[in-house]
């Protein structure tokens, strides 16, 4: 019965797509153009800082900026030396306005070129006081308490040219660390990071099907109906982060994971709709066959990813349940759109969607594959494909029993590992490498990590 229930919906839904497809394509694409302003500005409202508002120590520390503005370190200009001659060109501590040296130099030019941010003299740091080597800390922090991560840049340009009107030593390295700098470091890897992982997840699936379907439409179709559907979710990003806080690890995994789900379901739709045209179905009756059946279980898949990524909500941690909020969000806009705009479109265009491929190439295809000549690259594909899944099946089949049994035990080393496994608190150790991770390390390998990231103790 609810067999019978899913085919009646499914055939209605077919029935409603093959009379407004026109209709649909175009809400679509209304709904893309007048998502584009918001989508844009879905970066502005991302998240850099791992450490939760909701939890005791991000209470903590929302308690401490609101009373007190000298309380830690915005930033930390650090700088190593290894004799008197190189700590000397750093810092004349009787007379730290010395513009020779590059606290003098450094912090004239950021009087200069900043009006609300100091930089004061934070102190000098050694592992073994008998050692000639240390560190020199600088604390850079704004005055009123505004948020400085954006122009870490922009201090760094400064620090270089510091370095560069020194009349000694111009050669001292210097690095800007500090939880703004890391967070800035984190954001500039993160786009970096998407301007890689896209276009290259992209460009494997365009040549994935341009392979399966020997088609250059139908391998275009479905990456650009992600990202119809990519462009509408970054404004629910958008509209969702002025309530909630979104780290931005989420809108990296969000395309990656919704071409791989969005395209599969596209693909599943497309597939059987050729399939049944080369069964000798007319178009109309393919259509609906394609909704029908590949929507049911494009639509069942859907559900279930859904669901898991749903799950992540009940999670305590804020940033982990955005995480699952968008992207549940981003595998339905992808699925709507596989059950809805595709199907539609093939309604519009036809079999023209497989060029420069068609209906009569692919029983060719097919043809070659069961003969002996297998001519042709398509025709060798086709009978690749059907000499290896027809082995799988034969070697499954008969093998079934040992086949469970040798992922039985890949499961015990596996299991072990797990159960044993130590996790870990640091989050440092995760995030990219940079600047200011390396100023970090400089910092706990000459004096304390609690230097720059103390814990407090806060009464209220």
């Amino acid at each position: 019965m609810v067999r019978l229930k899913g085919e009646h919906m499914f055939a209605k839904m077919a029935d409603f797509i093959h009379s407004h497809s026109k209709a649909i394509v175009v809400v679509w694409l209304a709904v893309l153009i007048c998502s584009l302003p918001l989508g844009i500005q879905a970066g502005d409202v991302l998240e850099y800082d791992m450490s939760g508002a909701d939890s005791e120590s991000g209470t903590g520390s929302q308690i401490m900026s609101d009373y007190f503005l000298s309380i830690g370190m915005d930033e930390i200009a650090v700088a190593p030396y290894s004799s008197e001659e190189e700590f000397n060109a750093l810092i004349d501590e009787s007379n730290l306005k010395d513009p020779t040296t590059f606290y003098g130099a450094f912090s004239s030019l950021m009087a200069e070129r900043f009006d609300n941010i100091t930089v004061q003299y934070g102190g000098t740091y050694q592992k073994d006081p008998a050692s000639s080597s240390g560190i020199v800390l600088f604390a850079i922090a704004s005055n009123d308490g505004s948020d400085i991560t954006h122009k870490t840049g922009d201090i760094r340009d400064t620090v270089k040219d510091a370095k560069a009107s020194m009349a000694s030593y111009s050669d001292v390295s210097v690095y800007v660390t500090g939880t703004s700098a890391i967070n800035y470091d984190t954001e500039v890897s993160a786009g970096e990071d998407v301007a890689k992982v896209d276009p290259f997840s992209i460009l494997l699936i365009f040549v994935l099907l341009g392979l399966f379907f020997y088609a250059i439409v139908t391998a275009m179709v479905p990456p650009m109906v992600v990202g119809m559907a990519y462009g509408i979710t970054l404004t629910l990003i958008y509209a969702i982060g002025q309530f909630f806080g979104i780290f931005y690890i989420t809108q990296v995994l969000l395309l990656v994971v919704m071409l791989g789900a969005g395209c599969d379901y596209s693909i599943f739709i497309i597939t059987r709709y050729r399939d049944e045209r080369k069964k000798g179905q007319s178009h109309d009756a393919a259509l609906k066959e394609a909704i029908m059946w590949g929507g049911e279980s494009v639509a069942t898949s859907g559900i279930s990813v859904m669901i898991g990524f749903a799950a992540l909500a009940l999670c305590s941690f804020s940033l982990v349940q955005t995480m699952g909020m968008i992207l549940a969000l981003g595998i339905l806009v992808a699925l709507l759109a596989a059950l809805t705009f595709i199907p539609s479109l093939l309604n519009l265009v036809g079999d023209r969607i497989f060029w420069p491929s068609n209906i009569d190439s692919y029983k060719a295809a097919g043809e070659k594959a069961a003969t002996k000549g297998k001519k042709g690259f398509h025709g060798r594909l086709v009978a690749f494909g059907k000499r290896y899944f027809g082995w799988l099946s034969r070697f499954t089949h008969k093998y079934a029993a040992p086949i469970v049994v040798v992922f039985a035990l890949l499961c015990v080393p596996a299991t072990y590992s797990y159960v044993n496994a130590e996790d870990s608190s640091d989050i440092i150790s995760i995030m990219p490498d940079s600047e200011s991770i390396d100023g970090l390390n400089l910092i706990m390998s000459q004096a304390d990590g609690g230097t720059i990231m103390p814990n407090y103790l806060t009464l209220e």
